[in-house]
């Protein structure tokens, strides 16, 4: 049979017979260049529909099928034992399709041993462009597959581990964006298999500063600076167990924590810990395994744990010291809980994106004045609008950014008691058209949501209030909440009693305070003499101030 005899049976999906019979003709012509380039791609295409085959399974949540493992490992070794032929595109399309089921191919640091270092083309070591989609190296893909197959063999050598680590070094210069968050992710968990903790701390840091709400960079940590730092392992432990995780994710760092505390001689805390790994082990269906049967089986357990203190206040107590991983500085500030505000949708966002409602606090400034912040990313538990919490606030120099990364309830603070204290006029009653508004001095006046109201009964025009203000740091805008009735303010604000000129056009004048012709068509035309509420405010078109009434009533 011919190359393209062989090329026919490829391109009809009998991978099989095509490998077997072109092999069969190889022999007879080993030179025959395209007979070769037929088989490779052969092979391709078996290892690519085996390689779906376990994939498929997997998906389904079936057991690895072995028996395609080993027909995967006995058609590489059929390819392996052709001649050299490096760099080629067929060797580069096995690879990447290898590099699926490294985890459950037992042989695939040796295959990629054999593969060596000029098994790839220069292309396969650099980024791809299609259209609008961007593809990564399949060396990305080798050192990443490396990594998870070190994971998955807990016996794996230290040469095992060295292949992955000089293939992640190969990468790494040109990796982007998240790509090389997740070589460096793999590097320290490859490092700390091989003790080599110093290394792996140094690299740790920037995967914390990008991915520090997530439980298991906290965790990996913990591991890392449990011989050397055991406070800091602590820390670390108990800000992972903050980030509000699935349980079934985070039942072994109960277990680990249990182990740190019982080291340290706090058996009830560390009991507490068990009595959660056990609970989750059971909600999941799962045994108790060997590492946490010998924490039980221990004679300090006790899971009445009658001393432990409340698991949440524990971590919030011991977490703080973590964040100096990932920030430049570290400090707490008493707060008040404002709710949340829904952030506009940004034009380059991609479609479909859903918009996060962020928490919002006021805090003091160094002057002492309410400020507000929002907190990105900070998840809010029951707290109610007004309530006093505790905010633990990271902060990285060089970008001169700030980060709210722990909120906790305040039980010796009091409502409100981190905004200032306001008056002012109701200088407008909510409608179907607008919200209700309120005069606080000649330059702000805000409107208000149904919400802010808490008097027993609606406002009215010209009432006095009282409220909870506090300032946007950013835009410089006045917010207030809590709005109750209450004096009116002494500045910028006075009632005229007198008689009601009124213009043919509908406005009309008390004393010299304008009234807009909304409240001109309040009173009855036959009555003259007026009771009006005057505040001194901006003229809306033109820059000068001037008196405007805000209620009238007969005088």
């Amino acid at each position: 049979m011919t190359w393209a005899d062989v090329q026919a049976l490829r391109k009809s999906g009998r991978f099989q017979e095509a490998i077997d019979i072109g092999l069969q003709d190889l022999a007879n012509d080993p030179d025959d260049f395209k007979l070769r380039t037929q088989i490779d791609w052969a092979f391709y295409g078996l290892v690519k529909t085996l390689v779906s085959t376990v994939g498929a399974k997997l998906k389904a949540s079936q057991p690895v099928p072995m028996q395609t493992i080993s027909q995967i490992h006995a058609e590489l070794r059929r390819f392996a034992k052709q001649p050299k032929r490096r760099p080629d595109n067929a060797l580069s399309n096995i690879i990447r399709e290898v590099c699926k089921i490294a985890p459950h191919f037992q042989t695939f640091p040796g295959f990629i041993r054999w593969v060596g270092n000029d098994g790839l083309g220069t292309e396969d070591w650099q980024y791809s462009q299609r259209d609008e989609n961007r593809y990564p190296p399949i060396a990305l893909g080798v050192a990443r597959a490396l990594a998870k197959w070190v994971k998955a063999f807990h016996d794996a050598t230290p040469e095992d581990i060295d292949l992955a680590l000089e293939w992640i070094d190969r990468i790494r210069p040109v990796a982007e964006g998240d790509d090389a968050l997740w070589l460096d992710w793999d590097k320290v968990f490859l490092l700390r298999r091989i003790h080599r903790h110093a290394e792996a701390i140094s690299i740790l840091g920037s995967v914390i500063k990008a991915k520090r709400n997530e439980f298991w960079v906290w965790a990996e940590a913990a591991r890392l600076y449990a011989e050397d730092q055991p406070d800091l392992a602590l820390a670390c432990a108990c800000r992972a167990l903050e980030c509000g995780s699935d349980p079934k994710f985070t039942v072994n760092v109960h277990r680990e924590l249990a182990q740190m505390l019982a080291e340290r001689g706090d058996f009830s805390q560390a009991s507490s810990e068990l009595v959660t790994a056990i609970n989750i082990r059971q909600e999941q269906g799962w045994g108790i395994d060997k590492d946490l049967q010998e924490l039980i089986s221990s004679s300090w357990y006790d899971p009445s744990a009658p001393e432990a203190e409340n698991q949440k206040d524990f971590y919030a107590r011991h977490s703080q010291e973590a964040l100096v991983l990932c920030f430049d500085s570290v400090e707490v500030r008493s707060a008040t809980y404002l709710g949340v505000i829904v952030p506009h949708q940004q034009k380059e966002a991609p479609p479909g994106r859903k918009i996060r409602p962020l928490p919002r606090f006021s805090v003091r400034a160094n002057g002492g004045a309410s400020v507000s912040i929002v907190g990105r990313g900070a998840r809010v538990s029951s707290f109610k609008i007004g309530d006093p919490v505790t905010l633990v606030v990271g902060k990285q120099f060089e970008s001169n950014r700030e980060d709210i990364v722990q909120i906790a309830a305040r039980p010796e603070g009091s409502k409100w008691d981190c905004t200032d204290v306001g008056s002012g006029v109701v200088s407008r009653v909510a409608s179907e058209e607008q919200r209700t508004k309120i005069f606080i001095n000649r330059d702000i006046e805000v409107w208000v949501d149904d919400s802010a109201w808490v008097g027993s009964q609606p406002p009215s025009l010209g009432q006095g209030v009282s409220f909870r203000t506090t300032q946007n740091q950013k835009t410089g805008r006045t917010d207030i909440f809590a709005v109750a009735p209450g004096p009116r303010p002494d500045v910028d604000v006075r009632v005229a009693n007198g008689h009601l000129r009124r213009n043919a056009k509908g406005f009309a004048f008390v004393d010299d305070g304008f009234v807009p012709p909304h409240l001109v068509e309040s009173i009855p035309a036959d009555v003259n003499d007026v009771a009006a509420v005057l505040v001194y405010a901006k003229h809306p078109k033109e820059e000068r101030y001037g008196w405007r009434a805000v209620a009238l009533s007969p005088g």
